[in-house]
């Protein structure tokens, strides 16, 4: 079984830590092993890519590590659809390629959105994510508050944030510094 060290996750109040100390190790899916294969690919990707990224732009990033992860976890997304104000979050995933498929054939009549599980948004290797003070509610200058008005303009309850180190998950229903982080 994969084992992470306490310093490489961050509950933020997003789970109750009981629940991730003592009653996720219960459930049926946490007694699987599916997620060592996958655990395994994602490290290859990582260290593949490791002496490259800090050099690489937003583009080039998610060509070369964060598109390559998304089809192994996430297959079926879609890379910056426009929301209903012309926003563009950088992913939409959804549940199955004909979910994505429908989400194609009814746009202008509905949200593209309507139907996928998550949105996410990425961003350079390594870049800050939280900004404090008078930055805190720009969204061109803090990317967790960029992510959290996403989950806020669209559909799915959940985003994901990442800088390629750092990987957050956030939920609509929660204040923009709750969130779930794991530290590659």
């Amino acid at each position: 079984m994969v084992q992470l060290t306490l310093d490489a996750m961050v509950n933020k109040n997003l789970f109750s830590n009981h629940y991730l100390e003592s009653l996720i190790q219960k459930s049926s899916e946490w007694k699987k092993k599916d997620h060592e294969e996958v655990f395994q690919k994602i490290k290859r990707i990582y260290n593949a890519e490791l002496a490259f990224v800090d050099g690489l732009n937003e583009a080039q990033l998610e060509e070369r590590f964060f598109q390559k992860i998304f089809r192994i976890l996430l297959s079926d997304y879609e890379v910056q659809a426009s929301t209903e104000t012309e926003e563009f979050p950088d992913y939409a995933f959804f549940p199955d390629k004909q979910t994505l498929d429908n989400a194609h054939k009814s746009k202008g009549t509905r949200s593209f959105y309507t139907d996928a599980f998550a949105i996410g948004e990425v961003k350079r290797w390594d870049v800050e994510l939280d900004r404090f003070g008078r930055d805190k509610h720009n969204k061109s200058r803090n990317p967790s508050f960029q992510t959290w008005l996403y989950i806020h303009e669209t559909e799915p309850k959940c985003g994901m944030l990442s800088n390629g180190r750092k990987w957050r998950l956030y939920l609509q229903d929660r204040p923009l510094d709750c969130y779930y982080e794991i530290d590659l």
